[in-house]
């Protein structure tokens, strides 16, 4: 059935294309009337009636008009037309990570890392202005002109406001990838390293670790640990220090999680490389300034009362000054050579191991 708003014009823009639909927005693909541009239109599935529902939706779209990053989308406008909120967002051109990979089949480990790098450099990015993204999923990873990642469709932007408490249905997010604490209404910044986390899972194994009807998927967030991703049933073999990685970033209680979204990605990439027997890279993924700014997280509900690891706005302290870094000393070659030796050993140990403790078990 063709979308009735196809055609319409919102703005200076007409709307040539739905692109994808979610549970509070549909997006179109859509052209500039004079300049003859392509833009992506989110049009929201509410209507805007007062002043106060304006100023809330401006004021969502200026935090993410102010998100300046080579790996997040870029808002180029908004506007309220017939009591119908939308924003003009940057147009990605090559789909998303969902669409390219749909097959569900595993990815290399090194396609893996690149992903995860460019996407955890964003989150972190987010996280340090006080903010949480809070549906973060392969259909939200777009692909840009370059297939370079990028992150879109936020969901702090929300539809509604009710001083209810929090249901499944009223809460941000997509359950398959909705951390513990986010379901029951209390998001932070280690539940986008939760969501990021089963996205790897998905990628690394061409499953997801939780199965059946949202209700039963939200119950095992909360109460089932993921399945191994060294599964003999499906004959997934993902080296054990990958593993342990990934199931660090899946663990239930945020604070057992990694301090950083910025930390996974980096134990991420030293696993990987060390298991395909390359070196540490020599210029490691940033760590950016872990203080947050004196921002919301996300605009809560009236009478809403945050998680006491949350990040709804508070005073900061002013960060600690960066000391310097050292200069790298030149490596002799067969030192490197045996260090790369070293790790490759180890890491066959640890898998030798494991295979001796399942042995064990059998018998």
């Amino acid at each position: 059935m063709l979308d009735k708003r196809i055609g319409q014009q919102l703005g200076n823009y007409r709307l040539t294309r739905l692109l994808g639909v979610g549970g509070f927005a549909r997006v179109y693909m859509a052209e500039h009337m004079q300049l003859r541009t392509a833009v992506a239109i989110k049009v929201l599935d509410t209507t805007v009636t007062d002043e106060a529902e304006m100023e809330f939706f401006l004021n969502e779209a200026k935090k993410l008009a102010s998100l300046q990053h080579p790996h997040i989308v870029k808002i180029l406008d908004c506007a309220v037309q017939g009591n119908i909120p939308y924003l003009v967002m940057q147009y990605a051109p090559n789909g998303t990570l969902a669409q390219k990979h749909q097959d569900k089949l595993p990815l290399p480990l090194p396609t893996i890392a690149i992903y995860v790098k460019q996407v955890a450099s964003a989150l972190q990015y987010v996280h340090e202005q006080g903010l949480v993204h809070c549906d973060v999923k392969p259909a939200n990873l777009l692909l840009g002109q370059n297939n370079e990642v990028i992150l879109g469709d936020f969901g702090i932007i929300t539809a509604t406001r009710t001083t209810a408490a929090p249901t499944l249905e009223h809460i941000r997010g997509t359950v398959p990838y909705m951390a513990p604490e986010h379901s029951a209404g209390r998001p932070v910044r280690a539940s986008d390293q939760y969501s990021l986390g089963i996205i790897v899972y998905e990628w690394l194994s061409g499953l997801s670790p939780f199965q059946g009807t949202p209700g039963a998927i939200y119950q095992q967030h909360r109460s089932v640990a993921p399945p191994s991703l060294r599964r003999k049933d499906t004959g997934t073999r993902v080296p054990l220090s990958i593993e342990r990685v990934v199931m660090k970033a899946l663990e239930k209680h945020p604070k057992n999680r990694y301090p950083h979204i910025q930390d996974f990605a980096n134990a991420l990439e030293s696993a990987i490389r060390a298991t395909q027997g390359l070196p540490q890279s020599t210029n490691p993924l940033p760590l950016y300034d872990q203080t947050p700014r004196n921002a919301a997280l996300f605009v809560p509900s009236p009478g809403y009362k945050g998680a006491p690891d949350d990040l709804t706005q508070r005073d900061s302290p002013p960060p600690l000054p960066i000391p310097p870094t050292p200069p790298k000393l030149p490596v002799h070659p067969l030192v490197q050579r045996q260090f790369e030796i070293l790790q490759r050993f180890q890491a066959l140990q640890s898998e030798h191991e494991w295979e001796k403790g399942e042995l064990w078990q059998q018998h």
